[in-house]
């Protein structure tokens, strides 16, 4: 699943049908962040996406100008036409489940 949906790069995972990475190591265009530890949510990217707890640490720690989607634990979202795009850090890997 992992080869198919998510991608080892420079700056961290990436999902390729989402368009977006996972706790990158830099600026990216959009961002998941599974936790404010300063390793996962970095200054940089254009747009976030967290959990609201993590959203509101990292509005502290980067500033409250940045732009940070609050998604709560096992809410679906659709990104990309990629179905059950869940916001959780246990399940960094689910992140890009199946488009069907």
């Amino acid at each position: 699943m992992l080869s198919k949906l998510l991608k080892y790069t420079s700056k961290g995972l990436y999902c390729p049908q989402a368009d977006l990475f996972i706790d990158p190591s830099g600026k990216t265009e959009k961002a998941v962040i599974t936790h404010a530890h300063s390793d996962h949510a970095r200054r940089g990217s254009k747009y976030y996406l967290a959990h609201p707890v993590t959203a509101a640490l990292m509005k502290h720690r980067l500033g409250s100008s940045i732009n940070v989607q609050e998604l709560e634990y096992n809410k679906k979202l659709t990104v990309n036409g990629i179905k059950n795009f869940a916001s959780s850090c246990r399940t960094c890997t689910r992140f890009c489940s199946n488009s069907t």
